[in-house]
């Protein structure tokens, strides 16, 4: 019985026991897997995603900086050895092999305009384009050889900026629109490289470069600088049917252009600018006052005004300066009611008038015989804070002179003086003029030694005019002691002075007395 007890015993612990170890093995099996699973997992992160430390010396920013050593150490040597005896292909190469790097554009950039400062140099730029056409390290960027191209057009080398240009594949060089009109500019400044600029288009097309909106408005204002304006008219037509945009100031230029071109016709300008109009593109006001200018020029004052009314209607207030050229103009045609009109509208859109617009009309009513309206236009400017200048006065003196006032023209010339007014040749001229029409022959002598030492081209003039005067009137005895004051008061006689004592001098006492003052 005690033997079947411990069998029982037995048997429920070999179960209790095979169960554990069951168990056991479980855990265990479970326990391996895990930690093989996890282990592979790690392994797995190790080599697909963690990144192991490099080496500091194959980082980028220790190559910028090796590259920045380089660099600073290149720009020290060419300081040192600047001339033209050095090699600069070889200091570019020792600077950078110091740090085990090769040359980089920023330094082939240096380079280039440390060379291009240095006219001694410039025999060595040939030799560092070589160099870079066989280093292949890199693709040279189309900044660096674009300064080269504003060098060669800067000092007339044309031909090398083109061969430049047009070899830029051989230095693994891109170009882009901007490389294209930098040699379009160089080209355009004169009117020989205009000759390349076909050649220069249509090789720019196989290196599949685009033309832009920029590059036509080079084009016309190298055409324009030029003088071709008819060529400049034609691209712009050419512009517009392709869809391109142009800026504003070409038009503009060609606007200036053609108004300032001798032989311009009035309907082909007033032509281009309906054109610009119709096309969206709405005239400035240096536009309108170009063609205005041109009008006035050209004897055409009543179309001027018609343009002027034009520029209102657009919606460009015109400025002081349309008034003027206008009043001007108007002036010179002898339109002086008309510029009683133009001054008024002038007054009534708001614009304050200038010297200029005042000048203009006191000698329109001087001219109107309307002497006294002048004066008082003239004390007027003093007191709306315009000063009258020289040119307001001799307005003044000229008419005052003409109706036989000397008197009043010598209290105006007084006042002139108190007020510290510069008196030029044309001031002396009128006075001295308005004395010698109204025959006081001694009073034009007699200011003509007052004012001797003040402008002698003046007193030139009027000492001719006072010699022939007295040998009219028979006086050559009078007229050679006038010549002799002058001449020692370092006023040479003209011509018309020479003429009238020799004639004088053959009809009253032979030609002796005249060789005895010669």
């Amino acid at each position: 019985m005690l033997r079947a007890l411990f069998q029982q015993k037995l048997s429920s612990s070999s179960i209790q026991l095979s169960s554990i170890k069951c168990h056991g093995l479980r855990f265990m099996s479970s326990l391996f897997s895990t930690t093989s699973s996890r282990k592979k997992f790690h392994n797995y992160h190790l080599r697909k995603r963690r990144k192991w430390p490099l080496s500091p010396y194959k980082t980028k920013w220790q190559q910028t900086f090796c590259n920045q050593l380089a660099l600073e150490k290149l720009q020290e040597s060419v300081q040192l050895f600047p001339n033209s005896a050095n090699d600069f292909v070889r200091v570019l190469i020792d600077s950078f092999s110091c740090y085990e790097c090769s040359p980089t554009p920023n330094a082939y950039q240096f380079i280039f305009r440390f060379l291009i400062k240095n006219p001694s140099n410039w025999d060595q730029i040939p030799k560092v384009l070589d160099y870079l056409q066989k280093d292949v390290n890199f693709e040279t960027p189309e900044w660096v050889l674009i300064d080269l191209i504003k060098f060669y057009g800067d000092f007339n080398m044309l031909d090398s900026a083109i061969e430049l240009f047009f070899n830029f594949n051989k230095f693994r060089c891109n170009p882009s629109v901007e490389s294209l009109n930098t040699l379009l500019v160089v080209a355009c400044k004169k009117k020989r490289g205009l000759e390349f600029v076909p050649e220069i288009l249509m090789k720019s097309g196989l290196m599949n470069i685009r033309m832009e909106d920029s590059t036509f408005g080079i084009l016309i204002r190298g055409l324009c600088r030029n003088g071709s304006i008819k060529f400049a008219i034609e691209l712009v037509h050419f512009m517009v049917n392709e869809g391109y945009s142009l800026d504003e100031s070409v038009y503009s230029l060609i606007v200036s252009k053609m108004c300032g071109r001798k032989g311009s016709d009035k309907a082909e300008i007033l032509s281009f600018i309906e054109y610009m109009k119709k096309y969206g593109v709405s005239p400035r006001r240096v536009d309108w006052c170009n063609v205005i200018h041109y009008l006035v020029k050209n004897g055409t004052k009543e179309d001027a005004l018609e343009v002027l009314n034009q520029m209102k209607m657009d919606g460009v207030e015109p400025n002081v300066s349309c008034y003027n050229m206008i009043l001007e103009g108007f002036v010179e045609e002898g339109l002086y009611e008309e510029v009683d009109d133009l001054f008024d509208d002038m007054l009534l859109s708001g614009l304050v008038p200038d010297i200029c617009t005042y000048n203009a009309y006191i000698s329109a009513l001087c001219k109107k015989n309307k002497l006294k309206a002048g004066v008082e236009m003239l004390a007027s400017m003093e007191q709306l804070d315009c000063r009258p200048d020289i040119v307001t006065y001799n307005i003044i003196l000229q008419a005052i002179c003409m109706v036989g006032k000397l008197s009043m023209a010598r209290e105006l010339l007084l006042q002139m003086s108190v007020k510290g007014m510069n008196i030029n040749m044309q001031t002396y001229e009128i006075i001295m003029g308005g004395m010698v029409s109204e025959g006081c022959f001694d009073d034009a002598y007699d200011f003509l030694k007052e004012t001797a030492g003040n402008c002698s081209g003046a007193h030139s003039v009027a000492l001719d005019e006072i010699v022939h005067a007295f040998c009219l009137r028979r006086s050559l005895d009078e007229a050679l002691q006038v010549l002799n004051e002058m001449v020692q008061k370092n006023i040479a006689p003209g011509v018309r002075a020479w003429e009238a004592l020799l004639e004088q001098a053959k009809i009253s006492h032979g030609s002796v007395e005249i060789s005895q003052v010669i």
